[in-house]
């Protein structure tokens, strides 16, 4: 049959996985895992099941000796493949012996396999394409590249990130201008001709400072350039006398008055005043020497507005100026300054009005105790606690902070909850409704009351009394208890007045709990048996088991009770003849053709076991004509005893002996081409 490895992809619960090719020996079986991205995970735990079930238990590191394993994550995926071992021949043969089929069979199963696993190898490794000119991957990435060192060698993903990726990113951000240029080569290619040498590209560039200067005035060149004609005439008048020569050597003067061409103008029609500043001149130097400094003709003219503003109220300023005023200025002054302090001192303490909590104080400063505003919206004044940190709400006509405060207000009949106001009298006590947030007075009476103290109460409570409320309480201590304490020896041994186990006990023949029998016949579930029963009885056990070798070399019993049961392995027969199947644990392996092996259930006994190997030939499994098996099952059908059973070639089935009593005997024949 044709070798395929098993791959699984674990679901995060599943723990075993069914091998479904032949193998020859355990240790063939590989098994590897990968995490969801294709990474090899080197830690995980496997083993592999040679119970007929063949299939293996793949867990996590670490956990494949606990009762419940962990599986592998989701996503895992499970590969499950065979290296059959060559290096040691299965099978060696040496002259004289007989060759038998199971032994040339594992040989053959040796060689098969392997050349099975070089096929398959072949296939998933890395191969050449039909022309044998490249390496063809077969659409799959390759994986574990080594870094690259010499020039052929092949490249991986990570050099090209950190080496010329980013350039990478790069051009492919300005791909349109890349190919903007691709467009433009042919005139890349003129440029790059005329870079150097005389009246080129080059020499534009050593002057390219001139270049953006007239750039930046090329309106004036193309004036020029309009100006041709009359810059020509100009050119032929630049020497001699009364010429643009004569001009050019005062270039500089007439560049001044030509900046000042609108003010020459202006001064031209202005000639008589020009006339009289030039006869106040003397006066005009004592105005100049006073334009700068403090308090002069520049600070004054600083401040113009300010000036303009004081002329218009000339009449005031000389009513002011009187000494009567003056004084009347300075006091209100002072009271304004006053006003402004207590306006200040006011704010710090009224903050104002407000629809919930200000954080700050009428002057924008840190609230102080006893800071006070009006809640507009529950229409009650608040004061500030400091110490808290909160506006505690003034519920009441009288607010009573401190003695201080009854001091000032006197005496006052508060509220009185459910009933008219008591007036305040002696030994009467203010107290805090908080059902309708106020103060109440109130006398003894009503302390008593919210104090849950009962009426009549003019002494300390006895003794007596407090007990008896005390034992009403849950869990209170009573006389019983302070009576049973009461028995109890001073300085008294818990060990000795109880009974208890302790470390230091030597015997436990006063201990109830403990048992002493050496066939554990009472068969308790609370007590403890000791030591040397334990020991009687295992020892008893012991002698019921026996083993022997009573088919040599090819089986091992031990004794169960009354029933001798093989535990080693199966003694082989290699029949050439039709014959009866003989008892115990056996393995027939037919390589002859036309053999009949008969069920005889006087030569048999419960608990056989055969198998039938059908190597190369069909088998007929046929019942004793005197004594066969009163009833047979087939693969879960049940049959009578007439007819025979045929295993096909290459198939193996198992007879397994249930019961060999007259007239009730039964068999159970089960397996593959059974039928």
């Amino acid at each position: 049959m044709a070798y395929t490895p098993n791959t699984y992809t674990a679901d995060g619960s599943t723990t075993e996985f069914a091998i479904t090719f032949p193998f020859l020996r355990e240790a063939d079986i590989v098994v590897s895992v990968f995490d969801a991205s294709g990474n090899v995970v080197s830690a995980f735990d496997f083993e592999i099941f040679l119970d007929g079930s063949f299939k293996a238990r793949v867990v996590a590191d670490g956990t494949i000796t606990d009762n419940t394993p962990t599986a592998l994550p989701a996503n895992y995926t499970v590969t499950i493949s065979r290296n059959t071992d060559i290096s040691t021949l299965g099978t060696t043969f040496v002259d004289g012996v007989s060759l038998r089929a199971a032994d040339i069979n594992i040989l053959l199963n040796q060689q098969n396999y392997a050349l099975q696993e070089f096929g398959r190898n072949t296939q998933e490794a890395l191969g050449k394409n039909v022309t044998d000119t490249a390496w063809d991957a077969t659409n799959l990435r390759i994986t574990n590249l080594a870094q690259p060192t010499a020039d052929n060698d092949a490249i991986r993903k990570v050099d090209v990130d950190s080496g010329i990726g980013p350039d990478i990113t790069t051009v492919a951000g300005i791909a349109a201008d890349v190919t903007a240029v691709v467009a433009d080569q042919a005139d890349i290619g003129v440029v790059s001709t005329n870079l150097s040498g005389s009246d080129t590209i080059g020499t534009v560039a050593a002057s390219i400072a001139n270049v953006n200067t007239v750039g930046g005035a090329i309106a004036n060149v193309n004036a020029v350039a309009a100006d041709e004609v009359d810059i020509g005439v100009v050119a032929t008048d630049l020497s001699g006398s009364d010429t643009i020569g004569t001009v050019a050597g005062i270039a500089s003067d007439v560049t001044t008055v030509a900046g000042i061409n609108a003010a020459v103008s202006n001064v031209s029609s202005i000639s008589a005043d020009v006339t009289a500043v030039n006869a106040d001149q003397a006066d005009i130097g004592v105005v100049a020497a006073d334009l700068s400094g403090s308090d002069t003709i520049g600070t004054v003219a600083g401040s113009i507005a300010n000036v303009n503003t004081l002329a218009a109220q000339d009449n005031n300023i000389t009513t002011l100026t009187q000494a009567a005023n003056l004084t009347a200025l300075q006091n209100a002054a002072t009271n304004a300054a006053a006003a402004e302090a207590a306006l200040n001192a006011f704010n710090a303490t009224y903050v104002g009005a407000y629809a919930s909590d200000p954080s700050v104080d009428a002057n924008g400063n840190a609230l102080t105790d006893g800071d006070l505003y009006y809640d507009t919206t529950n229409q009650r004044l608040k004061f500030y606690d400091a110490a808290n940190g909160v506006w505690i709400t003034l519920a009441n006509s009288v607010q009573v902070n401190s003695a201080a405060t009854l001091q000032a207000v006197g005496d006052v009949d508060f509220a009185n909850t459910g009933g008219p106001a008591l007036a305040l009298a002696a030994n009467h006590f203010i107290v805090r409704d908080a059902t309708n947030a106020r103060w109440e007075n109130t006398n003894a009476a009503g302390v008593r009351t919210l104090l849950n103290v009962e009426d009549g109460a003019t002494a300390d409570q006895t003794g007596a009394e407090i007990k008896a409320l005390y034992e009403q309480e849950a869990n209170a201590f009573t006389d019983a208890q302070f009576t049973k304490l009461s028995n109890i020896a001073a300085n008294a041994d818990v060990t000795a007045d109880a009974g208890a186990v302790m470390e230091t006990d030597t015997t436990t023949t006063a201990m109830q709990f403990v048992v002493d029998e050496d066939d554990m016949v009472s068969d308790s579930a609370t007590k403890v048996p000791t030591q040397q029963s334990v020991k009687a009885y295992a020892d008893t056990k012991q002698a019921n088991i026996t083993t022997s070798t009573a088919l040599g070399a090819a089986s091992l019993t031990t004794r169960l009770g009354t029933a001798d049961v093989d535990v080693r392995r199966a003694l082989v027969e290699t029949p050439t003849s039709s014959a009866d199947f003989a008892g115990d644990a056996r393995l027939y392996n037919v390589a002859t053709t036309g053999l009949t092996l008969t069920m005889d259930d006087t030569a048999l006994a419960e608990g056989d076991i055969i198998t039938v190997y059908a190597n190369g030939y069909d088998v007929t499994i046929a019942q004793d004509a005197t004594n066969g098996f009163d009833t047979i099952k087939i693969d879960g059908t049940t049959a009578a005893h007439s007819g025979n059973v045929t295993v096909a070639n290459g198939s193996i089935a198992t007879i397994s002996v249930i019961s060999t009593t007259g007239g009730s005997s039964f068999a159970v024949i089960a397996g593959q081409g059974v039928s």
